[in-house]
């Protein structure tokens, strides 16, 4: 499967440190009116993608993918149950 999130370190020749990597969805086309996150650390541009596509007018598969992320993460970071004895 297909990451949802496509992570690139750009790092472009400019002493400015905070577009050195890059976020987009995986079925982003190039669009400028597509989100795209840019930051200084991958994390950083991966919250900036989030945020940027919150509040993108497209139509909805950004905000889908943002609810599947968050339960991926819900499961991932839920603890486990310990089976009865």
């Amino acid at each position: 499967m297909k990451p949802l999130i496509i992570t690139t370190l750009e790092y472009p020749p400019v002493p400015d440190r905070s577009h050195d990597w890059s976020a987009r969805f995986n079925w982003y086309d190039g669009d400028d009116d597509q989100p795209i996150g840019w930051g200084e650390t991958e994390e950083i541009a991966v919250v900036a993608l989030l945020v940027d596509a919150v509040e993108w007018d497209g139509d909805g598969a950004e905000q889908d993918a943002i609810v599947v992320l968050a339960l991926i993460g819900w499961k991932t970071a839920k603890p486990k149950e310990k089976p009865n004895d």
